[in-house]
């Protein structure tokens, strides 16, 4: 229903599944008609006239992708009513990622990795983010509206956040290098003892296999942190 599907209740499991009014290009395999469907394994055995919705199923990958590619939700803004004084905090999400051609499968070795970091008004580290079991929805427009914390003071915490956010992804990228320098190292070794018995492996493959290790180390060497998501935390 978030997404832009009309979503109504069939039956105990069993849903049926159709477009909106809200126009969508992420489902292009539901049927004009719309889907019956189900979650659950036994009740689709038991009734044939419903799809089984499974993880790998289009409807729901495009529902997937749709959710995690979209930029709904990814600026939000909270409340945390505390007593302990005024203060604003910002929270962001930074994922530290590869660009890399697909064939030399980067993700085996540093998959997409959320970094995840908070700092306060003076650009100072919290250790511990705000508890979001005790945040609740707040009108940001007072806050935003003043220039000051525009020009001057969101563009310092964002900064702030960003240096803490690429120092915490330091470990992660190196242990990622350092695992695709072994692997592809031992395997270059185990094919090296292998040619001297077998004359079919030739000189090509082990170039090929030093060359994939070549081009994995220096994509590794040039990782992007992007900003995914940020949250606006105002304290009173």
């Amino acid at each position: 229903d978030h997404l832009g599907l009309d979503v109504s209740d069939l039956s105990p499991h069993a849903y049926h599944f159709r477009r909106g009014q809200r126009q969508s290009e992420a489902f292009a395999d539901l049927p004009d008609e719309g889907l019956s469907a189900t979650f659950r394994r036994e009740t689709a055995l038991a009734r044939e006239d419903l799809a089984f919705l499974t993880a790998d199923h289009p409807i729901f990958r495009d529902a997937l992708d749709q959710l995690l590619g979209g930029t709904s939700g990814n600026a939000t803004f909270a409340h945390w009513k505390t007593g302990n004084g005024k203060a604003i905090f910002l929270e962001c999400a930074f994922v530290a990622e590869v660009l890399a051609p697909t064939r030399l499968h980067i993700d085996r070795f540093l998959p997409p990795t959320v970094v995840r970091v908070a700092v306060d008004h003076r650009g100072e580290e919290m250790k511990t983010p705000p508890p979001s079991a005790l945040l609740t929805p707040g009108d940001p427009g007072r806050i935003i509206r003043q220039e000051t914390f525009r020009r001057d003071l969101f563009p310092k915490m964002l900064a702030a956040a960003q240096a803490l956010a690429t120092t915490a992804s330091d470990a992660p990228l190196r242990e990622a290098r350092q695992l695709a320098d072994e692997t592809l190292t031992a395997e270059i070794d185990r094919l090296t003892d292998l040619a001297a018995r077998n004359p079919k492996i030739s000189p090509k493959e082990l170039a090929a296999l030093t060359q994939l290790r070549d081009e994995t180390l220096a994509v590794l060497g040039s990782p992007r942190l992007r900003l995914d998501a940020i949250r606006l935390v105002w304290r009173d």
